[in-house]
């Protein structure tokens, strides 16, 4: 390699996998349908049940999204066949305009998902927060100006949510939801 080429190595990246598996009619209609109750936050709807896809009607729901998981974690993050990951809970939110979510996390669990059934032009995307005292380049009491934003150098990453995408990322990867316009 001479000294005008070189190489890149993106050391210990946080991975979010991103796949559109669609949205069948159905399940569209029977989330939309599930008994749904404000949060105590006040920033939104979630469904009654926290095991929504342990009922016999999202069954291939369930499917394709384990399928999706084995994608992520057996093809690209190589773990091990011996090792197996299983669905704690699953609910539904619901974001009218003016709700949003918090800054939070997911605890006691290793890689949690998204999976968006119906969207709206201006809904809140979410965004991923890079982790305090999370040093991939610069410290946190540094303030580098940079030209250009980039995944390299962004404090945060926001996906706009697009009907049918699966988000899978780590639990402990912080994230917040926008304000539904």
């Amino acid at each position: 390699m001479n000294k005008n080429e070189y190489q890149i190595v993106h050391l210990f990246p946080t991975s979010l996998f991103v796949n559109n598996i669609g949205v069948d009619e159905e399940v569209r209609n029977n989330v939309i349908n599930e008994e749904m109750e404000r949060m105590a936050t006040g920033n939104g709807y979630f469904s009654k049940s926290k095991y929504l896809l342990n009922k016999p009607e999202y069954k291939n729901l369930k499917d394709e999204i384990l399928h999706q998981l084995y994608l992520y974690t057996k093809h690209y993050l190589k773990v091990s066949d011996n090792q197996s990951f299983f669905l704690q809970n699953s609910w539904s939110v619901k974001h009218v305009p003016g709700d949003w979510a918090h800054e939070h996390m997911h605890g006691n669990s290793m890689i949690s998902g998204i999976y968006y059934v119906k969207t709206t032009e201006n809904s809140g995307g979410v965004n991923f927060i890079k982790p305090s005292g999370y040093t991939n380049l610069f410290h946190s009491n540094i303030r580098v100006k940079f030209d250009e934003e980039t995944l390299q150098n962004s404090e945060a990453c926001n996906q706009s949510p697009v009907e049918g995408n699966l988000l899978l990322f780590p639990s402990h990867l912080v994230h917040k939801v926008q304000k539904n316009l």
